[in-house]
């Protein structure tokens, strides 16, 4: 078998003094590198970039600074079978090198999150060990396949995973913001979280108290960076922009359904259903109201047969069985109980993803299926 190649990107503004420092480590675990640097930026960033990098591309934000809505772009751009994200102010802990291969050949594995130790001195090392600031789990290895990523909009949302992902506790991302912002910095810093939307919670982060428990670390030693001459650097600007919603879609190809039932009577019911969207279905098996994401549901909305709503949100729901990629098809087996009055009815199949929202709320269609209810 292949080795399993590795892009590392990095997303980066005005780091003409942090950049070096990053681009001299990642040749030591990297098979790629990619630094996407924002087009706001006024100082030697692009050009130490330009050096170091495999590839190089720039972004326009709509808000300056703010970097979610670059956070997809990688995929336009990586060769490597995973994609490691990583900031400029970060750095991979030691032991991370030495793991990496053997986290990518796992068989049937899509992500991984790592603890991030927030770096709090220097002489010598140590991290914050208490919550929040450890072990703050970050989802930043992942398949290069955009089918199992979303990214939401907003300011400090993690990327959105599908598939089986794994917590690794044998290595760590250091992250030195708490080392290098100045008060004055972290102060602007979250005043631009808090005007993008960010929750209030993610404030707490940049205020770490004096007292707070710490733990020595080991740093990775310094290195030169590596000049790749050979690089692609792309002129064209990227505006980047990140939905509001995941691009779920829905087509109904079939169902199978009695048209005439008895009140209260249960039935067997197949609804066929593809993938019309561009994210993979992945199966999760928490049930209601368990907050994960996501957890994608076969479900159906109840109205009268004139158009009058009856059961919008549905007294069933029917879990995924298996993992659909964009353009499959799969079968739902389950069972659907006739309301218990008799009537005319119209049951209108639709995915869901709970907790967050319908499929036809971002358009798919519903599959409309006519029912009359008879008294025995």
């Amino acid at each position: 078998m292949l080795t399993p190649r590795l892009t590392v990107n990095v997303l980066t503004r005005n780091a003409q003094a942090r950049l070096p420092r990053l681009l001299a480590e990642l040749p030591a675990y990297a098979d790629e590198i990619l630094v996407g640097v924002d087009a706001s930026s006024d100082d030697r960033t692009l050009e130490i970039a330009s050096d170091y990098a495999d590839v190089v591309y720039r972004f326009h934000l709509p808000r300056p600074g703010q970097l979610s809505p670059a956070r997809a772009l990688p995929f336009d751009y990586a060769t490597g079978d995973w994609i490691l994200s990583i900031d400029d102010d970060e750095s991979m802990e030691p032991t991370f090198d030495a793991l990496v291969g053997s986290l990518m050949a796992a068989p049937n594995v899509t992500h991984y999150y790592f603890p991030r130790k927030w770096i709090v001195a220097d002489d010598p090392y140590a991290y914050v060990d208490a919550p929040p600031w450890f072990p703050n789990w970050a989802p930043r290895l992942f398949r290069n396949d955009r089918s199992l990523v979303f990214k939401p909009a907003g300011a400090h949302t993690m990327y959105h995973l599908l598939g089986p992902g794994f917590y690794e506790e044998r290595t760590a991302i250091h992250h030195f913001e708490p080392l290098w912002c100045t008060p004055k910095q972290r102060a602007a810093k979250v005043a631009a979280y808090r005007t993008a939307g960010a929750t209030e919670a993610s404030e707490t982060y940049y205020e770490i108290p004096h007292d707070a428990p710490r733990r020595p670390v080991t740093p990775r030693e310094p290195a030169l960076p590596v000049v790749r001459r050979a690089g692609v650097v792309h002129d064209a600007i990227r505006e980047a922009a990140a939905p509001e919603h995941p691009p779920w879609a829905a087509s109904f190809e079939r169902v199978e359904m009695p048209a005439t039932m008895h009140p209260g009577e249960v039935a067997l019911v197949r609804v066929t259903v593809r993938n019309a969207g561009v994210l993979t279905w992945a199966p999760t098996y928490a049930q209601w109201p368990a907050n994960q994401w996501p957890m994608l549901r076969l479900t159906y909305h109840l109205y009268a047969g004139d158009g009058g709503e009856i059961d919008y949100e549905g007294n069933h729901r029917t879990l995924l069985p298996r993992v659909v990629v964009p353009g499959e098809a799969v079968t739902f087996v389950d069972t659907f109980v006739a309301p218990t009055t008799a009537g005319d009815y119209v049951v209108a199949w639709d995915m869901l993803s709970e907790g967050h929202l319908w499929f036809s709320q971002i358009g798919s269609a519903v599959h409309a299926h006519p029912l009359t209810v008879r008294d025995r």
